[in-house]
């Protein structure tokens, strides 16, 4: 949404060559066909495209998903799935969750009785002052290696379990930033299938992720009147997005399915250094704004210089975007 004074470039001004190429998809049904046709045209070519007016998401959820709604669905859900009590049915952890959970139990104390992988809210902070947020690989941060890093950037805060306690520190910290990440939908895998070719497959319903949130909240009434008035986001996502288009648009793209939805939410002027991803990404902002950088793999060795791979900021850049820029030049 529009900011009275967004913030500066995180970045040198010459970095950046141009804009990424933007589509209108709210027109005249005559122009949203020509738009959306180069559009497809666009990112056939492997090139990110720019859409506004996107269909994807419904103006209720556009309007309803604030920190307040938020908070009201996800925790409900979250104490509901939690007082079932046993192992809650859903796709499996990853291996990161899996790796997470045996740290977890083998240091025993404060983490015995930690929640299940798909139920937690992961909340990172800033802790230097940057606002910069890492996303550190545990399995790789070995104590005694080479690569270990005493004191990360940017630390998970394990005593923040749900989003309205996120939400509030959002809102009173000062001095250091948060920022959010929760899984609302993951791919199952079926056994005896191999992973790349199910992931592959053309995006139908039958093959839609699962969600890992309640379709129900624990306030919703039996009333359907009444359960749509109550705050729960697997409704949201079932009824108010667009999924016949996004499966057109994968399959125009040839893209396979999605493999899983991801919220991410934060506060003003927080910065995700670059970072090498592995899969294609469609991000949809609700709320907000954000500014993107895009760089092509041809610069990996070339500018980027990443970290090597047992390094636990594998996949992210040793260059520091915000260091002199006469220095960054020379790495070019």
């Amino acid at each position: 949404g529009p900011a009275a004074c967004p913030p500066a470039p995180r970045r040198p001004s010459w970095l950046a060559g141009g804009e990424v190429a933007c589509f209108r998809l709210d027109g005249t049904s005559e122009s949203r066909a020509r738009e959306g046709e180069r559009a497809h045209a666009e990112a056939r070519q492997g090139r990110p495209v720019h859409l506004t007016g996107c269909p994807l998401l419904g103006k209720r959820v556009l309007s309803r998903w604030t920190f307040a709604y938020l908070s009201a669905a996800i925790d409900a859900t979250s104490r509901t799935d939690g007082d079932k009590g046993g192992e809650k049915e859903g796709p499996p952890p990853t291996r990161k969750e899996e790796a997470g959970a045996e740290m977890g139990a083998g240091e025993g104390g404060s983490h015995a009785k930690r929640r299940a992988p798909l139920l937690s809210t992961d909340v990172t902070c800033s802790m230097d002052g940057r606002n910069r947020f890492f996303d550190l690989e545990v399995g790789k941060n070995v104590y005694g290696s080479h690569y270990h890093i005493r004191e990360p950037e940017s630390i998970p805060l394990e005593d923040v379990e749900t989003f309205s306690e996120f939400a509030s520190c959002a809102v009173k910290w000062r001095e250091k930033h948060v920022q959010l990440n929760k899984v609302l939908m993951k791919r199952r895998v079926p056994s005896g299938t191999r992973v790349k070719d199910h992931l592959a497959a053309a995006m139908t319903p039958e093959t839609m992720p699962d969600f890992c949130l309640s379709k129900t909240s624990s306030g919703a009434a039996e009333k359907k009147e009444r359960a749509e008035k109550s705050p729960c986001v697997a409704g949201d996502l079932m009824n108010e997005v667009d999924w016949p288009w996004l499966f057109s648009f994968l399959r125009n793209q040839d893209l396979g399915s999605v493999r899983d939805v991801h919220l991410h939410c934060g506060t003003a002027n927080s910065l995700h250094p670059c970072r090498y991803e592995l899969c294609d990404t469609l991000i949809t902002q609700v709320r907000g704004r954000t500014r993107f950088l895009l760089i092509s793999p041809e610069h990996a060795f070339t500018g980027l210089y990443p970290y090597p791979v047992h390094h636990p900021y594998d996949r992210y850049s040793m260059v520091d975007f915000e260091a002199d820029e006469d220095e960054i030049a020379n790495l070019w």
